[in-house]
């Protein structure tokens, strides 16, 4: 998808103050240091606590980029080739130019937010996921309000799958982050003490990260935690929505997962349909278990053969974060 500088307008609140010449933008990026000099790229200057993407205009326009994204007032004539966009806020105009690219991507989009795993769950589903189809997964760690647009972005729709994680560390954040998201699937990791200074309580920190998934259709999550269990249920639209509540202690859920602990790893037992799956993974430590539980369900949920499961597990390996 490609967005011509002159349609901005259309897509983000502010105005053009400097038109040179019409470029079509095929890359954004906020970062001085990795910005290519290319005038189909796109530089956002977004203030923050620490740095001012605007000082770096100078720098950046000698280099050759020749379109910018603003939100402070500077002497744009000092740049007479490039284009500039007004913006109200450099973020919300990032957050919206991605926002508009999720739009056209018509593959399988999946949403993991939760305290803890969410990397890790993204990673290794990714991987087991590639070993029949073809997945875009966001990089690193890139779950902010600056890295969730960055990662949609990079979205193709030569892509079957499309894995983005989402946290959050304060009230309202995530109601920005699902409007440009706007996940099919959606997998709640597990509820803990981070970033609990953000929020009143641990439910409402529950309830806040919920929100990503308002629009899923389906939504896994382990029902160990109650808070989880809970704030997925006081979603609206609750017809439209399947969940997948499965347990490590529940024996009477309908998705009780039971492990065994064998020399090289653990032996996890899923029902799913009136059957019983069974994977060998290369781990013990429960977090492991876990996350590699969401992995297996979504798999499962989406029709994967448990024999190509299997076989995709055997290049799991644990992570270093």
């Amino acid at each position: 998808m490609k967005i011509e500088f002159s349609s901005l307008p259309i897509i983000l609140k502010g105005e053009i103050s400097q038109l040179r010449k019409d470029y079509s933008i095929e890359n954004i990026f906020i970062d001085s240091r990795n910005t290519v000099a290319n005038n189909k790229n796109l530089f956002i200057a977004i203030k923050g606590e620490r740095h001012d993407g605007h000082r770096f205009i100078d720098e950046l326009y000698a280099k050759g980029i020749r379109n910018f994204i603003i939100d402070h007032d500077i002497n744009i004539t000092n740049y007479p080739e490039a284009n500039f966009f007004k913006a109200f806020n450099s973020i919300s105009a990032l957050q919206a130019l991605a926002g508009s690219k999720r739009k056209h991507y018509t593959g399988n989009l999946i949403s993991i937010t939760g305290s803890n795993g969410k990397t890790i769950v993204k990673e290794w589903l990714g991987k087991l996921i590639e070993s029949a189809y073809s997945v875009y997964r966001s990089p690193r760690s890139y779950n902010s309000q600056v890295g969730v647009p960055l990662s949609l972005w990079h979205l193709n729709n030569y892509q079957d799958y499309a894995i983005i994680e989402a946290g959050i560390s304060k009230m309202g954040e995530m109601e920005k982050l699902e409007a440009i998201i706007k996940p099919k699937i959606g997998i709640y990791t597990n509820l803990g003490t981070a970033h609990d200074e953000g929020f009143p309580s641990l439910e409402e920190k529950a309830n806040q990260k919920a929100q990503l998934f308002k629009g899923c259709s389906t939504i896994i999550f382990c029902k160990d935690f109650p808070e989880i269990s809970n704030a997925l249920h006081n979603l609206q639209n609750l017809e439209d929505k399947e969940f997948i509540g499965w347990s490590f202690e529940d024996n009477t859920s309908n998705y009780f997962v039971e492990t065994e602990a064998r020399e090289n790893g653990t032996a996890i037992r899923i029902p799913i349909n009136d059957q019983f799956h069974i994977f060998q993974v290369p781990f013990k430590d429960y977090a492991s278990l876990e996350n590699i539980t969401h992995c297996l369900l979504l798999l499962l949920h989406e029709g994967f053969p448990t024999k190509i499961i299997q076989s995709a597990l055997k290049e799991i390996r644990p992570l270093k974060m």
